[in-house]
């Protein structure tokens, strides 16, 4: 998601249709936060895909599904935030998208270990650790919910502070 957010919202600049929505129609806060359900929006179908791609194959627990749902529209939402905000630092679509890819791709390996210092707290500033964690809480845990809490708090926390940051810097472009 913060790789296709960055890229469209940084083409957007790049094509002055955002200067233009800025100019007329649209707020700042309303920019972000339709790129926000948007992929959020990719988040939840791909976190359904997923489930059902794997239930064609093996045996699922189905009652987890709305939970899961929630768990993808929220780590899309925090991954989106992270997208909007690289696109409004870079300067182009193709910045944003090589900024985003690698700021994503490095650190996805490094998840697989235990990393302490200040790796861990980069991965927990980023939404791919609390993403991995809200994602084997609810599909691995027998009771989830503290867990799903915390992990989804974390995400929450994440999109709120860097769409605040991304609406604060597109005030700048008004």
């Amino acid at each position: 998601c913060s790789v296709l957010i960055a890229s469209s919202l940084a083409g957007e600049r790049e094509d002055a249709v955002l200067s233009r929505l800025l100019a007329g129609i649209a707020r700042p806060l309303q920019i972000v936060a339709g790129k926000l359900l948007f992929g959020a929006l990719v988040g939840v179908t791909l976190a359904g895909g997923l489930f059902v791609a794997f239930a064609l194959l093996g045996e699922q627990s189905w009652s987890r599904l709305p939970l899961l749902l929630a768990a993808g529209l929220v780590a899309g939402l925090a991954s989106s935030a992270i997208g909007t905000l690289i696109a409004v630092i870079t300067r182009d679509a193709r910045t944003a998208t090589l900024v985003a890819l690698l700021l994503v791709l490095p650190l996805v390996p490094l998840m697989l270990v235990s990393v302490d210092g200040v790796w861990d707290t980069l991965f927990h500033a980023l939404p791919l650790e609390p993403s991995r964690e809200l994602f084997n809480t609810v599909l691995f845990e027998r009771d989830p919910w503290h867990d799903v809490l915390v992990h989804g708090g974390q995400l929450l926390a994440i999109a709120t502070v860097a769409g605040a940051l991304t609406t604060r810097l597109l005030r700048r472009l008004e």
